[in-house]
């Protein structure tokens, strides 16, 4: 309960500066409404998100590697096959944070970098497979033109392997609910009659 109730940092803003020799093109998934111009990042001015304890921010970006030195995009678009992730070790991203101190009106500044060190999927977390399963079902319910080949038998199967570290129960009841959204969207789906064939 006091997670909810202790803000440990506010107007916090995140930017995502992608390597132009790792990263063709790159899309985030979700969070539409939640969009910076690019110009209030640093304007402490603009109103943005706040954290309380023990709370995390699970962001999605789906990223092509460039064939050779291609300059990133501000908006691309996922070819459908799975991105190459570059060369082991090589700087894929830097991640800036800015933040106010819960009384505080002058923001602070962090940066991150991140680097491609040539995992495989099968080594991810149980946390990053069920939030993988949680956008793929966002996209499915929108039918987005960006699913791909996602079904919810992925879904299913990505939120079955994120269901270890599962102590109160929500990743089973999100299990749950996949389900009950497949059977709504094959009732929603207009039958195609033979004769009109």
């Amino acid at each position: 309960m006091n997670s909810t109730l202790i803000t440990i940092a506010k107007d916090i803003k995140l930017q995502i500066r992608f390597n132009p020799a790792s990263v063709q093109s790159f899309r985030l998934l979700g969070y539409e409404n939640r969009r910076l111009q690019k110009e209030d990042f640093n304007d402490d001015t603009v109103d943005a998100g706040e954290i309380g304890a023990g709370h995390g921010v699970t962001a999605l970006y789906e990223i092509v590697s460039p064939p050779g030195a291609l300059p990133a995009r501000e908006s691309g678009h996922g070819s459908g096959t799975p991105p190459s992730l570059g060369l082991p070790g090589k700087e894929l991203l830097t991640l800036e944070i800015r933040y106010k101190e819960p009384e505080g009106v002058r923001s602070r500044l962090l940066r991150f970098a991140a680097y491609d060190r040539g995992g495989r999927y099968q080594a991810a977390s149980a946390d990053f497979k069920f939030a993988a399963a949680v956008a793929g079902l966002g996209m499915l319910l929108r039918n987005s033109k960006y699913k791909g080949h996602t079904t919810f038998k992925l879904v299913r199967s990505l939120a079955k392997q994120g269901l270890e570290t599962d102590e109160p129960g929500y990743r089973k009841e999100f299990a749950r609910l996949v389900k009950k959204a497949e059977k709504l969207v094959k009732k929603r789906r207009p039958k195609v009659h033979e004769a009109g064939l």
